[in-house]
């Protein structure tokens, strides 16, 4: 439990400094433009990320955790005008179940950061939450060339090591087992469609609860 606090409290330190970085630059670049009304945007999306990481909680629910990973996906749409383009499909049912806190921008930062170097078209990312044998399912695909097999084989061996958001992926994956037993976790696949798809289950829990 300790070790679980001590990896939730930096977790909460943890935004990706390109992001931050880049998304300066952006607004630096908009101020020049007299681009106003996007800055606030912007500035909005940051600051409420930011609000929420200082929320002392190991658990949220899906509608507060979703509502972090749209400001993150709006700044990204924001500074990538045309090339990047997220899309949504989350039952109405599931917002007020709980889930674990810091679960689902990893998998979409994951899926944003390498589906937009592997690509030159519109870098298409899909959130999908939705209740499925008594379980809420959720999953992030991207529209990119897919995972290497090679790498994909390591992945599917029931530890995530992924590179890059590793640590946010590794601890999340961990935590997940820990609450709910080890046939929960994260699954990494390529899509049939094409582009990978990274999914995980929660036990259906409401809040108040």
């Amino acid at each position: 439990a300790l070790l679980s606090e001590a990896q939730i409290k930096a977790l909460q330190q943890q935004i990706n400094p390109h992001f931050i970085y880049n998304s300066m630059e952006t607004l630096m670049g908009m101020a020049s433009e007299g681009q106003n009304q996007e800055i606030i945007e912007i500035c909005k999306c940051i600051s409420a990320m930011l609000r929420y990481n200082t929320r002392m909680a190991g658990n949220s629910t899906i509608k507060d955790e979703l509502m972090q990973v749209q400001n993150y996906t709006k700044v990204m749409a924001m500074r990538m005008v045309g090339s990047f383009e997220p899309q949504y499909a989350v039952d109405p049912e599931c917002l007020d179940a709980k889930i674990v806190k810091f679960s689902l921008q990893p998998l979409v930062e994951n899926a944003v950061n390498y589906a937009l170097e592997q690509m030159e078209k519109t870098c298409r990312i899909q959130v999908v939450i939705r209740e499925e044998d008594g379980d809420i399912l959720c999953s992030v695909a991207d529209n990119g060339v897919g995972i290497d097999p090679q790498i994909l084989d390591k992945l599917k061996l029931g530890t995530i090591r992924a590179q890059g958001n590793g640590v946010g992926l590794t601890n999340l994956d961990e935590r997940l087992k820990s609450l709910y037993g080890p046939g929960y976790g994260i699954r990494v696949e390529n899509s049939p469609a094409g582009g990978a798809l990274i999914w995980f289950r929660v036990k259906k829990e409401m809040s108040g609860t």
